[in-house]
């Protein structure tokens, strides 16, 4: 027996793929300053021409529901094929995330857990100790930007920053595959 039908079932495939997760060079995560909307999808000079002839509307995810009927999974490809451009909340209990789309694709996310943070996947990665991650933040404060700080102190190269927020991006979004109870917001 199937599942739930998607929330966005009737939406066509899109005819091109665009980077994953923060992978084409010069163009990685949503800044914190970035606006994100759900104006609609943004046009892409680059991006290659859509084929031409019969066209279906494309219906993005209803606004919100519960996890116990629509799985996470199934969220990612309606928000893919509606192009969303926006933000998505997921939250089980106290956690939270968040998941942010340009057209579709998943470019940044974030979480309320600590394990979930950027400064602590430089930790589990090596890029610095746990000790001078204590003493970076009692010297810049908690609203500092960890990968900035570690930028400007020569820790983290740009290209290393971009390959850990991919994969920062990645966990988080993973770590919601299981989820079965909890509630969405688009």
């Amino acid at each position: 027996m199937r599942g739930p039908p998607c929330p966005c079932a009737s939406a066509p495939r899109r005819a091109a793929r665009g980077p994953r997760l923060g992978a084409k060079p010069g163009r990685g995560p949503a800044a914190a300053g970035d606006e994100v909307t759900d104006a609609g999808p943004v046009e892409d000079e680059n991006a290659p021409p859509r084929p031409a002839g019969r066209r279906r509307s494309v219906a993005a995810p209803a606004p919100l529901g519960d996890l116990s009927t629509t799985r996470v999974a199934r969220l990612l490809v309606a928000c893919y094929t509606a192009q969303v451009t926006g933000a998505l909340t997921l939250q089980r209990g106290a956690v939270k995330r968040l998941l942010l789309f340009r057209q579709g694709i998943p470019v940044f996310a974030s979480s309320n857990l600590a394990a979930d943070r950027f400064g602590a996947l430089c930790v589990r990665r090596g890029v610095l100790t746990q000790a001078q991650r204590e003493a970076l933040m009692r010297e810049l404060g908690p609203e500092a930007r960890t990968a900035e700080a570690l930028l400007r102190k020569g820790l983290l190269t740009e290209r290393r920053r971009v390959e850990l927020v991919a994969e920062q991006v990645r966990s988080i979004i993973w770590s919601t595959f299981p989820w079965r109870e909890g509630a969405w917001r688009l």
